[in-house]
């Protein structure tokens, strides 16, 4: 069955009969992010992935129900109890086959990124490019990696680009097995202003975190700690806020519906609005306005 995701190693992938879900889909050049489950119990999958043009990183999520095959490289991967790993890392070339019993308890959390865009990530924060020399892992024992990894998972359905490729920086760092830096990071007025504003400029629309670090004239990484630290909230935090006060000003000022409303922020849909209004103002657009109304 074909997929289309435009993560091209996923698409390519040979699902047989049992096309699954996916969801959280941020697809850009050289990196994508989905999520991947199935909506039902019947029967076994089996996955079959010619040789990957792009890094893979797969994040099992939640219970693995049942035994399972995992090749790789067809070498068969050797778990105990035939469970699966937490996660896998699949470097380029690496082929792989997944064979188990379908089930909505399994999800999966799905990172593709190029070698040059991990390099990139490597020479923004300072790191050798040797370490960008990826190694077949199934089973990543890395406590930090899993607490990004159960982060993300947490997010639903509010996934931005801007917040997936934030994350999605963090993950390769981890993955080049680097700590973050203890030092503060400054970032001049001017450089934090030019962000802001093209923040403000895009509100409806999906404004990107190489987007935002550009207009700084930053490296991504070391765009986004500087701006935690002069603002005290993440990026991707800054925009849905601002999205979210926006939208907030036209339910005060406007006859519009909640789904205009959410259009005109620049969320998806309007589950995504209520969702990001509610981690901003504790409750939903529909109750906020409601409360302003009586």
């Amino acid at each position: 069955m074909t997929l289309r995701t435009n993560i091209p190693d996923f698409d390519k992938a040979d699902w047989g009969n049992h096309q699954p879900n996916v969801s959280n889909v941020v697809a850009m050049a050289e990196f994508g992010v989905l999520r991947q489950g199935f909506s039902y119990d019947s029967g076994r999958f089996e996955i079959s992935v010619p040789p990957i043009e792009q890094h893979a990183l797969v994040h099992v999520i939640g219970q693995t129900p049942g035994e399972y095959e995992v090749l790789l490289d067809r070498l068969p991967d050797s778990s105990p109890g035939k469970r699966l790993r937490n996660a896998y890392l699949l470097p380029v070339g690496v082929t792989s086959r997944w064979r188990g019993p379908v089930s909505r308890l399994h999800q999966v959390l799905h990172f593709h990124f190029s070698s040059q865009w991990l390099v990139r990530v490597a020479e923004e924060s300072e790191i050798p490019a040797t370490a960008t020399q990826l190694n077949l892992l199934a089973g990543v024992d890395d406590p930090p990696l899993d607490g990004l990894l159960r982060a993300i998972t947490a997010v639903g359905d509010d996934l931005t680009t801007c917040y997936a490729e934030h994350w999605s920086v963090l993950v390769g760092l981890r993955l080049l097995r680097t700590a973050p830096r203890s030092r503060r990071l400054s970032i001049a007025p001017w450089r934090l202003a030019r962000a802001l504003a093209l923040a403000e400029a895009r509100l409806d629309h999906d404004v990107s975190l190489s987007d935002l670090a550009a207009a700084a004239g930053l490296s991504r990484f070391h765009f986004s700690r500087a701006f935690r630290e002069a603002m005290g909230e993440p990026p991707h935090a800054h925009v849905r806020r601002l999205r979210c006060e926006r939208a907030a000003t036209m339910m005060t000022n406007t006859q519009m519906t909640l789904a205009e409303v959410a259009q005109a922020c620049g969320f998806a849909h309007q589950a995504h609005f209520t969702t990001a209004f509610r981690r901003v103002y504790g409750t939903t657009p529909g109750r906020w306005r409601a409360d302003r109304s009586s």
